[in-house]
């Protein structure tokens, strides 16, 4: 029966526990249903149609100035050939005179130049004339204009002249001016080029330096003019020809500059000018039928916070699908033109920049819309400073696209379930633990034990306390004789036990009589306690009693 009880027991109290496991489970899915009522089933969210980027590419070749590290060795240029003496008395009246003119330049080798050539006729600072050799004259590409210079007829403008001011001076200072250039008056000019002539009576001297080469951009020859000249002698014992020609000159060739591309180190005292390419295309998820961009490339010099001044290096131009522009960049100008602002606005040593800003506004139709934006790319170096970096990188890409907004159902997760998960897996569990609830509280009241009597309880009480000190007994045959002591309590026999060194029987209730008896054998003395249900409501009566 003690172990019935105790199973009985046990099951009671685990159909418990599972009630309130239940109980538990089934609000926390009631409050997942709840807040799965909350969650939105359908939301915005922008979709591309179109999608393109923008890229961007600055490429730079550096052209140093003559050094020792990279070369070529700085060298001072060789001082200009001296004039050219002739004794006027072999010298007849009119010379033989060419001017050459010749450009490497595609463009002007292709378009219409003028020419025209005069002599400057001048008498110190008192007086000056203008004379008309050859008139302006329309040239295409590289050419050759022959002129004649009669001294004779200038020897005497220059007696009547005199002669009219009153001043007259024995040396006489001619210069042969060649023009070339664009429009009607050459105010474009392309090459101007000067040769000195001075006669005397006794000399006629003509400057050295016949040839003249104008640089272009990229360190090639724009414009080169050659002056030439023939002339004729008297009779003479002197020279064993009658012509004379000007001495062989050999033109003092600039060494070609050293270049450096992206990647080495320069320094930046060494750079002399930049040629920059800039790169751009444009890439769609989808062809773009009619695109066309507008580029304008800036350069700007500031010091941050104090001042800034900004130069055009690629004025606006239109360009269609992906491009490359080629410009200079002089650096040497612009450091000249820093040391100016710094001049005036009293600055010293505070760091200057160099920004230079590619702006492309792209223009493109497409079947979702227009595109109508500026890609803005920027490179930024310190000016002077040691060496040339720059603080961004060189390619930039920027994407973008045509978007629109669509309701498309939630795509969220929680917990790793849908909205729709959520909201099922929530009911399902409130469904299964509410129906385990309803069955664990159905098996809890079925399975809860029967009220003991009260001297089944005492019993149980004692054998939990006096465990190791009693023995059970299945059955007692009484002795003749026997004599026996009943005591009041369990506590006393344990006394009696411990006085005697003897153990404690329990002969439990045999189905005739509902008594337990706790006894002590000495020899014939039998010392018992016995619990029966008839002594215990006494015994609680009695408790009761002294209550009241």
């Amino acid at each position: 029966m003690k172990r019935l009880f105790l199973d009985r027991e046990k099951i009671h109290t685990w159909t418990k526990r599972v009630a309130a496991i239940s109980a538990v489970i089934f609000i926390i899915a009631l409050i997942g249903m709840l807040v799965g009522t909350t969650l939105p089933t359908q939301v915005e969210q922008e979709v591309s149609l179109l999608s393109y980027q923008h890229n961007g590419r600055f490429d730079y070749l550096v052209y140093l100035k003559p050094s020792h590290l990279f070369g070529p060795e700085p060298t001072e240029p060789p001082e200009p050939p001296p004039n050219t003496q002739y004794p006027t008395a072999l010298i007849e009246d009119e010379i033989d005179m060419s001017f050459r003119y010749e450009t490497d330049s595609a463009l002007l080798q292709e378009v219409k130049q003028g020419v025209k050539i005069e002599a400057v006729l001048k008498n110190g600072d008192l007086w000056q004339k203008v004379l008309e050799l050859v008139p302006v004259t329309d040239k295409t590409g590289g050419f050759k204009i022959e002129f004649v210079l009669d001294m004779d007829e200038i020897d005497e403008l220059f007696d009547t002249i005199d002669g009219e001011v009153g001043v007259s001076t024995r040396t006489r200072q001619i210069t042969i001016v060649a023009t070339v250039g664009l429009g009607e008056k050459l105010e474009s000019e392309t090459l101007i080029q000067s040769l000195p002539i001075i006669l005397s009576p006794s000399v006629l001297e003509i400057g050295g330096e016949l040839v003249k080469e104008v640089p272009d951009d990229a360190g090639g020859i724009a414009a080169r003019g050659t002056f030439d000249y023939t002339l004729y002698l008297e009779e003479n014992s002197l020279y064993k020809t009658d012509t004379l020609k000007p001495p062989e000159y050999t033109p003092y060739v600039t060494p070609e500059p050293k270049t450096l591309g992206v990647g080495p180190v320069i320094p930046y005292g060494l750079v002399d000018r930049m040629d920059i390419s800039y790169y751009y295309s444009f890439q769609a998820s989808r062809p773009v039928e009619i695109m066309t961009e507008e580029i304008t490339i800036t350069a700007t010099l500031e010091s941050p916070d104090i001042w800034s001044k900004t130069f055009v290096l690629v004025p606006s131009t239109r360009q269609t699908g992906d491009f490359r522009l080629d410009f200079p960049v002089d650096i040497a100008y612009l450091n000249e033109m820093l040391s100016a602002i710094r001049s005036e606005t009293g600055s010293g040593g505070e760091t200057s920049n160099l920004i230079i800003q590619a702006f492309t506004r792209v223009m493109a139709e497409t079947e979702f819309g227009m595109i109508d934006e500026v890609f803005t790319q920027t490179l930024t170096t310190e000016l002077g400073g040691g060496i040339l970096t720059w603080n961004e990188e060189l390619s930039l890409t920027q994407e973008d696209a045509i978007t629109t907004t669509q309701i498309i159902p939630n795509p969220s997760r929680y917990l790793g379930l849908s909205v729709g998960g959520v909201k099922m897996t929530s009911l399902i569990l409130g469904l299964i633990f509410l129906m385990l609830f309803i069955a664990s509280l159905v098996f809890y009241n079925q399975t809860k034990p029967a009220e003991l009597p009260l001297f089944q309880k005492e019993a149980i009480a004692v054998g939990k306390k006096y465990s190791d000190r009693i023995a059970e007994a299945d059955s007692q045959t009484p002795t003749v004789g026997e004599k026996i002591i009943s005591l009041g309590s369990i506590d006393d026999l344990i006394k009696v036990a411990d006085e005697l060194g003897k153990p404690v029987i329990h002969q439990p209730p045999t189905t005739t009589e509902r008594q337990h008896t706790y006894y002590v054998i000495d020899g014939t003395t039998q010392y018992q306690y016995i619990i029966t249900k008839q002594s215990k409501e006494r015994k609680n009566n009695v408790r009761k009693s002294k209550w009241l």
